[in-house]
């Protein structure tokens, strides 16, 4: 009795569909967690899915969006389990459904049961897999729900079990400046290493010198025994000198922080990196996520000496990886006291090296001019304690790396040297200028197109003055000013790089832009007034320096018309909470066939942006957005194109044989947004129907035979910038 009582107390799998997931809780989507689990369905929709428990169906939602069509069954431990974009629900739940959808004229549903309406065991069907909601491809979204209805990690349940035997695989470690005073290594900047497996553990070659506070930040994948998707954590520890620092857990979501993932997750470093990033500290006070059992808002030593990091990252299934390294917390920033004498044998491009320091230890690597990631090791002669004799290999790897470590490991900086000593022609000398904000400052950057090795500085143009800033050479094309207040920056109209040559080489990029602030009200005007960005003050926490340009996009658009713009707004690396954007339209657009769009460069195409309707007699195109992006106000004129698969145009059925209408709906340019864009009436008649946005289908089926005769359907389908199409198909029933 007892072995049953146990074997009872577990869950039921889902669905007979797989036990192959493709996603796990937790994991990071777009400004929000993933609630449940996904279980692969390999492109197909039908497959059963049962009862884990025993329960009633408390609710049932029917959405174009979203979960599309989900099953709320509440168990009899008191949890609830939610299964969402179904395709249909079992029999029974089916015929109730239609009578909601008639009584309330509508497709779209959302309906409590009571205790003893619909009641299953464990192991009964209720549903069957789908594709219907927001979604990308048929599979199951499975979640469990606690009394509090909070999300509780499925795979920590009994019944949910996955073999999995492979432990995570950490791949990038980054450390961060906390205070403009901060430095990794010397430098103002984020630190992105990667991580290597030696042995047991996953380290980095490199040995940092951090100075003041600073943050940390772990990107790594799961995988599963013969699954082929990568996946997130379960959990993930730090300690410091064999202290716990900070740890997170994903057991039980609140809805409540879910939308602040990314103060637990890092926006930032995964658009730099295209990896996805943890952070490993928490960076609101005010947030008390759940996930998150011991909290750290940042790191702080300054103390001369070593200490051991350990990052513990654990999967699901307990399978654990550690990632093990050492850093030195200087109490002041280690000193650049190498020296590089430049007396180069053009015979053989050799260089010597005079250490006038004996703390510092040198490390010397050749870099290809032509392609900067390739390294190779030098050939080294010393002579003395104090001279070497670095050897050039080719004509090729003629940039000279020279990194400085303190003799216990530490590094100091990093230069770079051409040994070829070329004096290169000015007008071939070009760059890439990006502003990049942090919590603790904005950094400047430009990237060389050609390596010069030269030490140029920045200068800021604010109110028809010029301010000169330092910068570092932090890579080998790649220069850096330090972090910059929102006092340097107010007001900025032009940056410019000066290479101190004869005559004086400047590049400069014109700027308009101002410091959003959170104690401040923004406003920025761009294009003489046709586009204004604004946020008022005491809204949100976060704050950089934002800046608008006219932009190009090129051999993507075909029918449609660029009204207003291409501009780029940025930073595009960076959110930026409620940043209302106005954008007003000349006379000669049609206001309401023209919406505001925003491109994605990865995927070379448009997609319109709230609100989907077009402007109003104003003029005005108005949203909000919460990163930058590329935006234009465009007009589309082409109404949605209709293929009609049921009932054929002048066809003739036999009533029994005639159950359903069947047609497909497609607009390539602003979309159809849902039900409400569409309308079906069959003998002048409202019908109600079924949109499947993903396949981009609308069915409807005909629960009673139709009288023998003449019938019409009427179909009216009008896209997200108002253009309407109507089509009427007329078709007959036999009589028998």
């Amino acid at each position: 009795l007892i072995v049953i009582s146990l074997l009872l107390s577990k869950y039921h799998w889902p669905t007979n569909s797989s036990k192959t997931l493709t996603t796990v809780f937790a994991e990071e989507r777009p400004n929000r967690y993933h609630a449940g689990i996904d279980v692969r369905t390999y492109g197909k929709s039908g497959y059963p899915l049962f009862a884990i428990e025993d329960g009633y169906i408390e609710r049932i939602r029917i959405s174009t969006k979203g979960y599309g069509k989900a099953v709320y069954l509440r168990l009899k431990d008191g949890n609830v389990a939610l299964y969402a974009h179904l395709e249909k629900f079992s029999p029974e739940l089916e015929d109730a459904v239609a009578k909601l959808q008639s009584n309330l004229n509508s497709y779209s549903i959302d309906h409590s049961f009571g205790k003893n309406d619909f009641r299953y065991k464990r192991g009964e069907t209720i549903g069957y897999t789908g594709d219907t909601g927001t979604i990308s491809g048929p599979h199951l979204h499975f979640e469990i729900r606690n009394k509090d209805g909070q999300p509780i990690n499925p795979m920590m349940e009994k019944g949910f079990e996955i073999e999995d035997n492979i432990a995570p695989v950490p791949t990038l470690i980054s450390f961060l400046p906390y205070q403009p005073e901060s430095t990794i290594d010397g430098e103002g900047i984020p630190k992105i290493l990667n991580l290597q497996k030696r042995g047991k553990m996953y380290t980095s070659i490199d040995t940092l010198s951090i100075h003041n506070s600073f943050q940390i930040a772990l990107s790594a994948d799961d995988f599963i025994d013969g699954q082929p998707f990568s996946y997130g954590l379960y959990r993930i520890e730090v300690f410091i000198d064999d202290s716990l620092y900070y740890e997170s857990k994903y057991d039980k979501l609140d809805f409540g922080f879910s939308k602040k993932i990314y103060n637990e997750r890092n926006y930032q470093l995964h658009k730099i990196t295209g990896s996805k990033f943890y952070n490993l500290f928490n960076s609101s006070a005010n947030n008390k996520n759940k996930f998150v059992q011991k909290n750290i808002k940042s790191y702080l030593f300054n103390d001369d000496a070593f200490h051991k990091l350990v990052v513990v990252a654990t999967d699901n299934n307990k399978n654990k990886s550690t990632v093990e390294m050492a850093f030195f917390s200087p109490k002041e920033p280690l000193k650049n006291t190498c020296n590089l004498d430049y007396e180069i044998n053009q015979s053989d491009g050799s260089v010597l090296y005079i250490q006038i320091d004996s703390t510092v230890t040198p490390s010397f690597f050749l870099r290809n001019k032509y392609d900067y990631n390739k390294v190779l090791d030098p050939e080294i002669k010393s002579f003395g304690v104090n001279k070497k004799i670095i050897y050039g290999q080719n004509k090729v790897f003629t940039i000279l790396e020279v990194v400085q470590r303190t003799n216990f490991g530490a590094t100091i900086s990093r230069t770079f040297h051409d040994l070829e000593n070329n004096q290169f022609n000015h007008d071939n000398l070009r760059g890439l200028f990006d502003i990049n904000s942090y919590h603790y400052g904005t950094v400047i950057s430009f990237k060389e197109n050609i390596f010069t090795g030269l030490d140029p500085f920045l200068s800021i143009k604010r109110k028809n003055k010029l301010y000169k800033h330092q910068l570092s050479r932090v890579n080998t094309n790649q220069l850096v000013s330090g972090p910059l207040g929102f006092n340097e920056l107010e007001g900025t109209t032009e940056i410019a790089i000066h290479y101190n040559l004869s005559p004086e080489l400047m590049i400069k990029k014109k700027i308009n832009g101002q410091y959003l602030r959170s104690d401040k009200d923004f406003v920025l005007i761009h294009d003489t007034g046709h586009i204004y960005l604004s946020r008022e003050k005491n809204r949100y926490n976060d704050e950089s320096f934002v800046w608008i340009e006219n932009t190009s996009v090129e051999n993507v658009l075909e029918s449609e018309k660029i009204i207003q713009g291409p501009y780029a707004i940025y930073p595009t690396t960076k959110k930026i909470n409620g940043l209302n954007i106005a954008l007003n339209l000349n006379d000669s657009s049609r206001p309401r066939h023209t919406g505001l769009f925003s491109f994605d460069s990865l995927k070379q195409r448009w997609s319109i942006l709230n609100p989907r309707l077009g402007a109003t007699s104003s003029r005005k195109l108005e949203t909000s957005i919460d990163r930058g992006l590329i935006i234009a106000a465009i007009e589309d004129t082409d109404p949605p194109e209709v293929r009609v698969l049921s009932p054929g145009n002048g066809a003739t059925y036999k009533a029994q044989d005639f159950n359903e209408i069947k047609f497909t709906i497609e607009d390539s340019f602003s979309g159809i947004s849902g039900e409400e864009n569409i309308e079906l009436q069959l003998d002048r008649k409202p019908l109600i129907f079924e949109y499947n946005s993903y396949r981009k289908v609308v069915t409807c089926k005909v629960k009673k035979p139709l009288n023998p005769g003449k019938h019409e359907l009427y179909l009216s389908y009008t896209d997200n910038l108002n253009n309407n199409k109507k089509t009427k198909v007329t078709f007959y029933i036999k009589d028998e």
